[in-house]
Order: C-alpha cells, then sequence, then structure tokens
C-alpha cells in the first residue's frame, strides 16, 4: 500500500487507494475507467464545493419555488436552457437585469 500512497501523490490522485474497493473487479481494464472515473467525479465534487465556498454566497439557495413569471428571456434562450446551465459549456456569459428585489441574486446564487 506504501507504493501506491507514493505512485498516488506522484500522479496527484490523492484518493485512490481509498476507492479500491468502492468499485467490482469484473476485468481489469473495467476497473481501472471505473476507478479513475470515480476519482474524477470526486476531484469535480470537491472543486465545486471549494469554489462555491470562495464565492461567500451569503446563504444557500435552491430554485424550489422560485417565481419565474416576471423574467422575460431573449429568443435565444429559454428557462429550461438557463436551468440546464448549458451556456457554461458554451462558455457563454448570462446577463439579468431588473429591480431591486425581482431575485437577480437568487437565481445566480441558486
Amino acid at each position: 500500500m506504501e507504493k501506491l500512497k507514493e505512485l498516488c501523490k506522484e500522479l496527484r490522485i490523492s484518493n485512490l487507494e481509498d476507492l479500491i474497493n468502492e468499485v467490482e473487479f469484473i476485468e481489469p481494464k473495467q476497473y481501472l475507467v471505473d476507478i479513475l472515473q470515480l476519482a474524477v467525479n470526486q476531484k469535480k465534487s470537491r472543486r465545486v464545493k471549494k469554489l462555491i465556498k470562495e464565492a461567500n454566497f451569503p446563504i444557500p439557495k435552491t430554485l424550489d419555488g422560485y417565481d419565474f413569471s416576471p423574467i422575460t428571456f431573449p429568443n435565444s434562450i429559454d428557462k429550461e436552457d438557463l436551468l440546464s446551465l448549458e451556456f457554461i459549456d458554451k462558455k457563454e456569459n448570462v446577463l439579468m437585469l431588473g429591480s431591486v428585489g425581482t431575485g437577480k441574486s437568487h437565481l445566480a446564487t441558486a
């Protein structure tokens, strides 16, 4: 196990040792892919949590019960497009305009 720790440290895969028992071994290639996929997923999850913490959002927000009725969308995007977060993958920006108290910060935080 010490050699595994050394290799993980060199490859910068910190938690691989913790994952070895979480994946069912069927065949070598499948096992390795599943272990590495689990490691990648956990790394992404830790990064998201770190970024959310660094953002210093005042209170966690959700979209449960959010009132979309006063919001108007341009022709190029609708509510479903916004909620799918595809604009992130496309590296597009979202601009929210409105009066005080209309829910812009709540929507952006959620």
